[in-house]
């Protein structure tokens, strides 16, 4: 029976999960990493509780973490489901199989996953973009090759930075109703990280796409990518858990070159 590939990427705020059989995702989830960390367990049961997964089939697991404490502590209950050499933590037991001209060894293995994900669905030079705690717009040329990008802080910590900067800012919540004109403090503020947000990816992916093609498609993702308007950016796409589908491939093309 065929492995089914269990992709994990645990971010600074969150951590996302999903299953993959047969080249499609069958089921996936959320947790909050702080959750995580005081319980580790919890990476294990929202597939198990699941009746499409059948651990007799085996599992195949890639791992992508920015928080490297927290993703040792948690080889021993994913280790229960897998033998060691099927379980591919990226970035230490394993590469992202994509090339790169980012500084040796230091590219963020969540980027290149995401990226290596959109290059595999597209083939050609591709832009991706992830809203999440930090806000990162990475390059992919014709040839494949991860060329690097720009890091951005996101809207929460934009926000936070005003809060802890500043008085009398008060309670902001983000809509995708934003006027240009705001009324209140509160109105101005989500206006003017909203605004600074949009400006910062329009003008990066402006000037990415004269390097890698006018005509480039770019691939939004990640938790708050629901607060940029759809239709924003020229030849967009909106593709849930990129980073995940990036894993999904690593995993899947390591398996391939390991039969011959």
């Amino acid at each position: 029976m065929e492995k089914q590939i269990f992709a994990v990427d645990i971010g600074n705020t969150h951590t996302h999960w999903a299953v993959f059989k047969s080249s499609k995702q069958t089921i996936s989830g959320e947790i909050l990493t702080s959750d995580l960390r005081k319980a580790p367990s919890l990476i294990l049961n929202p597939f198990l509780r699941t009746p499409s997964f059948n651990a007799r089939c085996g599992v195949n697991i890639g791992l992508v973490s920015v928080v490297p404490d927290l993703a040792k502590n948690l080889l021993p209950k994913l280790n229960i489901f897998c033998k060691k050499h099927n379980l591919f933590w990226f970035g230490k037991n394993a590469d992202i199989p994509m090339k790169s001209f980012y500084e040796k060894g230091k590219v963020g293995i969540d980027r290149l996953s995401s990226s290596y994900a959109a290059w595999c669905m597209f083939q050609k030079s591709v832009i991706t973009i992830n809203l999440g705690t930090a806000i990162t717009i990475d390059a992919v040329n014709n040839k494949g090759i991860y060329l690097g990008g720009v890091i951005m802080p996101g809207f929460e910590i934009m926000k936070k930075s005003l809060e802890e900067w500043t008085s009398g800012i008060g309670k902001v919540n983000f809509t995708k109703k934003i006027e240009p004109i705001g009324r209140s403090t509160v109105k101005c503020v989500s206006s003017g990280i909203f605004f600074s947000v949009l400006s910062g990816m329009s003008c990066v992916v402006s000037k990415q796409r004269k390097k890698i093609g006018k005509h480039s498609p770019v691939i939004i993702s990640g938790g708050d990518a629901g607060l940029v308007p759809k239709g924003f950016l020229k030849n967009e796409k909106r593709i849930k858990n990129i980073t995940l589908i990036g894993i999904f491939y690593s995993v899947k093309k390591l398996l391939e070159k390991a039969r011959f």
